[in-house]
């Protein structure tokens, strides 16, 4: 077993405790060869039926929640990545040591994908706008242009893990991603993953935390642990450091012109917002810092938001208006604003599988309305209603 939710935990706290450089400012060059298309090969099959649902969908509401029941696939090994197209119809998700699935319809079918239809432990996947393009990353690195009917599959070179972070833009020729063992570096290919320059240092010997591309491509944002956000406007040649300050962040999002900027704080629970109880120990309280740039990051301001102890994952609309945010505690809820951060607001909260610490991955529709969210080790969610009910689309059982 490749990892156990133990390590991930561990990894969060360190980052809430610690917040700085990776400890080592060389970095391995060790990367697998993606660069040749001679050791490509391509494979091609048909979408096989992996679970068919009921479409009826039973909702309970009372005061304060709303129950969602009907009818959900048998489960396999807990979910690992998700992506979805700008409209949400198009969903994929691979399982941790299981299949790789595909859904058109919203999450209503779902179909495992003829050469790649083997079990792996899946750990990236990117879709783009309109579904047709996916790059997903497992013992190698595959993509497809037809919307999986199709691979190219292009194996990873020794010593190379794999890659657990994928971005592309909206037509698919621009593909960012980075590798598990390789942390502070970027891979970008410019011709559909055909080719790659590869090794690319946004801020040497930081932790890569997140990045996020532009829907053209021309922008790419990329975050470190412990450093200012950097941006590239010429997809990923040059970088410039923005006036962002510097955190322990936990994620970062951006609009689709780029413009809009949202960098998630992971430890502001446990700074500077602390309570004291009638016995003198100290508790966290429920806020969290969010800063965002409305100019492309030329300007930044703080917004503490009260709700979330410790945030973890951030998404924002292609318009920028909505952002999402969750956390990876128990009682965490879900906290939405919809007018570019001024006010929130908490959201029903998807069923917390994980007893202890349940990460979320989230994705919104090009609309808005649909969302598309995975916890982490266990299944996929969707909502059509900007969070008000959800509906279990994929289960998990827990399992990496």
């Amino acid at each position: 077993m490749r990892y156990i939710a133990l390590i991930i935990i561990l990894f969060t706290i360190l980052f809430i405790t610690s917040c700085g450089g990776s400890g080592n400012d060389t970095v391995s060059d060790d990367i697998g060869n993606t660069d040749s298309t001679d050791s490509s090969y391509t494979v091609s099959g048909v979408k096989t039926l992996a679970v068919q649902y009921s479409t009826t969908i039973d909702s309970v509401t009372d005061d304060t929640a709303s129950v969602v029941s009907g009818d959900i696939p048998v489960e396999d090994k807990g979910f690992i990545t998700m992506s979805a197209s700008s409209s949400g119809d198009v969903i994929v998700a691979g399982a941790a040591h299981g299949m790789f699935y595909y859904s058109g319809d919203g999450g209503i079918t779902w179909y495992t994908l003829e050469g790649i239809g083997v079990e792996e432990y899946w750990t990236g996947a990117s879709v783009s706008a309109d579904g047709q393009d996916i790059a997903v990353s497992g013992s190698s690195f595959y993509v497809s242009h037809d919307s999986g009917n199709t691979w190219t599959v292009y194996p990873y070179g020794d010593g190379y893990d794999s890659d657990t972070r994928l971005a592309m833009s909206d037509d698919g020729r621009i593909i960012v991603k980075t590798g598990e063992s390789v942390s502070s570096n970027l891979d970008i290919s410019d011709d559909y993953g055909k080719t790659w320059t590869q090794d690319i240092l946004v801020a040497d010997g930081y932790d890569l935390v997140a990045f996020a591309l532009s829907s053209d491509g021309s922008r790419i944002a990329a975050l470190n642990n412990g450093k200012a956000l950097n941006i590239s406007d010429d997809s990923g040649a040059t970088w410039t450091e923005s006036e962002s300050g510097v955190e322990c962040w936990a994620d970062m999002d951006m609009s689709a012109n780029g413009q809009v900027l949202a960098l998630l704080d992971l430890g502001t629970g446990l700074e500077g917002y602390e309570t004291i109880d009638e016995n003198g120990d100290t508790t966290a309280a429920a806020k969290f810092d969010v800063n965002i740039s409305y100019d492309g990051g030329e300007t930044w301001q703080v917004i503490t938001v009260e709700g979330i102890q410790n945030a973890t994952a951030i998404s924002i609309t292609d318009d920028g208006s909505r952002i999402l945010v969750s956390g990876i505690n128990t009682y965490d809820p879900l906290m939405l604003s919809e007018d570019h951060g001024a006010t929130w607001e908490e959201i029903n909260t998807l069923e917390k599988e994980n007893p202890n610490w349940p990460q979320y991955t989230h994705v919104f529709s090009n609309s808005g309305k649909r969302i598309v969210a995975m916890e982490r080790s266990y299944s996929v969610w969707t909502s059509d209603d900007s969070g008000n009910t959800w509906i279990k689309r994929l289960e998990g059982n827990g399992a990496e």
